[in-house]
């Protein structure tokens, strides 16, 4: 059906206010207002998916894209008939100028040290099969990964029964098969015998081995950017060593049973396997990837190798008091819960890594708008800084280039301090190094004012 509309598929950067011109072969030229939200309700589901906001004005629509990368299809009004034409691809917005943004996505979730794995939503069918999954190199990666994580644990073995020819009569020995062979003087003193032995070479590991194979081949397949195959050397390097790869693989269509009595690196391996299995069948469904958790996830990263501590997701608990109506702050959170509370030559700093557009304005976006979207964030983070007896917050955001941006500010006792971190694993020494004399800068700055 794309292809008989000739329906260019859509392309977002996240954080973007973005006006979508509908295809006039799909709106009555009569009735376009009416064709605009015909088309924001066919599409409810697929934008609720990718958390997009929509709405029009002056006669524009605007897709308003936030968060989530990811692909999903789009149903069109009139000639459409309510159907799915093309596809939406949200794609990252900061630091994503490679030629392949999922090979640079890749490389961030491995210094993050965060799975890259999708979610896939079955309701939602692509119409573009092959333009818009995600590549499969990226489940062959975690595969690797957990395959390496499950071989030096050695927590997946298993009983397996094995016939054995032993010197002693033990166990269960088959003495009609003794009868037979005894007869050879050289075999009388052998007697055949079932036993049970811890092996890894069981059924299961087995067939992870065979979707290993088949993961190692997606790696060494020229789609499979250089960057990747560069993660994957020293892991792949260690298996071959563990374990034969076969180079006639047969395609695993069976999942694993993933049970809670095994060890923590078995289910996350046989997760991979799954995801890996059911991606080769699923490449049509819609998928996205949290890529507010990527940044913040990145910025912890970097702070781990920057000040002397960092406690991640410290909860404030909210405790009712007692003899006291409890009608209105029933419903107030459970818990309040900065991203992160540091610890830098003796002072606490409240730190939040905010995957926002702060340093990049959106589309018709005015100076008051710019201003109501950090206000908000700016009283949270204040407020975290009373609870824990602190002076000094830093919110952190993602900025276009190759350098830092540091920005400071002073309400009353605490000082604010704003810093636009490039999204490039490959000069995080560099961002380091600027990080801490940024912090000893608004140290000194917060001194002076108090």
């Amino acid at each position: 059906m794309g292809k008989d509309f000739h329906v260019s598929t859509v392309e977002i950067p996240t954080f973007t206010d973005h006006i979508y011109h509908l295809p006039k072969r799909m709106v009555d030229r009569r009735t376009p207002l009416e064709d605009q939200a015909a088309f924001i309700e066919l599409n409810r589901e697929s934008f609720s998916y990718l958390n997009i906001e929509t709405y029009q004005l002056r006669g524009e629509l605007h897709l308003i894209t936030n968060g989530y990368v990811g692909a999903i299809p789009l149903r069109m009004p009139q000639a459409g008939k309510g159907k799915a034409i093309t596809d939406l691809i949200i794609k990252p917005r900061y630091g994503a100028h490679e030629t392949d943004w999922f090979a640079w996505m890749s490389e961030l979730a491995d210094f993050a040290g965060v799975s890259l794995t999708p979610e896939t939503d079955a309701r939602l069918k692509l119409t573009r099969s092959e333009g818009t999954p995600t590549p499969r190199y990226l489940m062959a990666q975690e595969v690797i990964t957990n395959m390496v994580a499950v071989v030096k644990s050695r927590d997946w073995q298993m009983f397996k029964n094995e016939r054995k020819q032993l010197e002693r009569p033990v166990g269960n020995v088959k003495w009609a098969q003794y009868a037979k062979q005894a007869a050879d003087p050289q075999k009388r003193l052998l007697f055949p015998t079932n036993v049970n032995v811890m092996t890894q070479n069981h059924t299961e590991f087995e067939r992870a081995s065979n979707v290993l194979s088949e993961a190692v081949q997606v790696i060494n397949s020229r789609l499979t950017p250089n960057q990747v195959k560069q993660n994957c050397t020293d892991n792949m390097a260690f298996l071959r060593h563990q374990i034969s790869f076969s180079s006639s693989v047969k395609h695993e269509t069976g999942l694993f049973r993933i049970q809670k009595r095994e060890s923590t690196d078995i289910q996350r391996f046989k997760e991979s396997l799954n995801v890996f299995i059911q991606q080769q069948t699923q490449r049509k469904y819609s998928w996205r990837i949290d890529f507010s958790m990527l940044f913040e996830r990145y910025i912890q990263r970097l702070l781990a190798h920057t000040v002397n501590q960092v406690d991640n997701n410290t909860r404030i608990s909210h405790i009712l008091t007692p003899h006291y109506r409890h009608q209105v702050s029933q419903l107030m959170p459970r818990y309040l819960e900065p991203d992160m509370v540091a610890e830098f030559a003796g002072q606490k700093i409240i730190l939040d890594a905010k995957y926002k557009s702060y340093f990049y304005i959106r589309h018709g976006e005015d100076h008051e708008s710019q201003q109501e979207r950090i206000r908000r964030d700016i009283h949270q983070i204040i407020a975290y800084t009373s609870l824990i007896n602190a002076q000094i917050a830093i919110i952190v955001a993602p900025v276009d280039g190759d350098e830092i941006v540091e920005e400071v500010s002073q309400y009353d006792r605490i000082t604010i301090g704003v810093l636009g971190i490039p999204l490039d694993c490959r000069h995080a020494k560099n961002y380091e190094n600027s990080i801490r004399l940024f912090f000893k800068k608004v140290i000194e700055i917060n001194s002076e004012n108090n």
